[in-house]
């Protein structure tokens, strides 16, 4: 499914369970790990001996996440401290590198629930050009067998989804959940909508030899999705919309699935058609 994989870590220790998760899950793939320093925070510029300590830091940090992915078996391919703004440096590794997947640790401050994935996360949701794994609690530490599709949007970012969705419950032997939310009082047209979207998920699914569910709820999108995700291993949506000048930014749906899920959550972009 994924065969490349980069993982960026800054030795806080809140990536650990994200980096064995994902150890678990693609056992086969080649890790990228690296380590972003920020030259200038708040006007301060490093100095030497400050950017000597902060490369100490990087290295010792990408050493730890080394030793996790050796106690899954798994050797790192490539290594590396990068200078620069995390999330510039992020996508411009994983775009080099032609990265299959990013994965990102996302947290809550003081155990409150934040609907802010954080500065870099967000930034890099913007213009990344691979699919984003974003695990915010302590996921199990098993293979999904269970995967939820939330699925209702454009169509490019619908091809793109299904896409990566269909790959992965075809790489885990596992059943997907294709879930058509609609909003508000909508009903006739956009149960019929509904229906053949869902119809041609079904169809793409037998193709690929995946046990399908179809399943058409009406409400609010979050509070439903998070429902369903209490008995699913995954959910994989779409990442967003375009907003102004074209800027792509994080979709109101996603960003209210995304902190409060109980499960890992691959967020797709509509320009991934691997």
């Amino acid at each position: 499914m994924f065969n490349k994989i980069l993982i960026p870590t800054d030795g806080s220790g809140l990536e650990d369970h994200a980096i064995r998760y994902t150890a678990m899950a693609f056992p086969f793939a080649r890790y990228h790990v690296i380590s972003v320093i920020q030259p200038n925070v708040r006007g301060t510029h490093l100095t030497k001996l400050l950017r000597q300590m902060l490369e100490e830091s990087a290295k010792k940090a990408i050493s730890h996440a080394e030793k996790l992915l050796l106690g899954e078996g798994i050797e790192i391919q490539k290594k590396k401290v990068l200078f620069g703004i995390p999330s510039k440096e992020i996508i411009k590794y994983a775009k080099s590198e032609d990265m299959e997947l990013l994965v990102m640790r996302s947290y809550c401050k003081s155990g409150v629930l934040s609907y802010r994935l954080g500065t870099t996360i967000e930034n890099v949701l913007r213009h990344i050009h691979c699919p984003v794994l974003i695990i915010t609690t302590s996921a199990t530490q098993r293979e999904p067998k269970r995967i939820l599709l939330p699925i209702g949007g454009a169509h490019l970012e619908q091809k793109a989804l299904e896409n990566v969705a269909m790959n992965t419950a075809k790489s885990f032997n596992a059943q997907l959940t294709a879930l058509y939310v609609i909003e508000g009082g909508r009903k006739g047209k956009g149960r019929a909508h509904a229906q053949k979207i869902l119809e041609n998920a079904a169809w793409k699914a037998k193709h690929f030899d995946i046990r399908l569910r179809k399943a058409i709820e009406q409400g609010d999108p979050g509070d439903i999705i998070l429902h369903y995700a209490d008995s699913h291993d995954l959910i994989i949506m779409g990442a967003g919309k375009k907003g102004v000048f074209r800027r792509v930014v994080l979709g109101h749906v996603a960003r209210e699935i995304c902190a409060p899920s109980p499960v890992p959550i691959i967020l797709v972009r509509r320009h991934h058609l691997r």
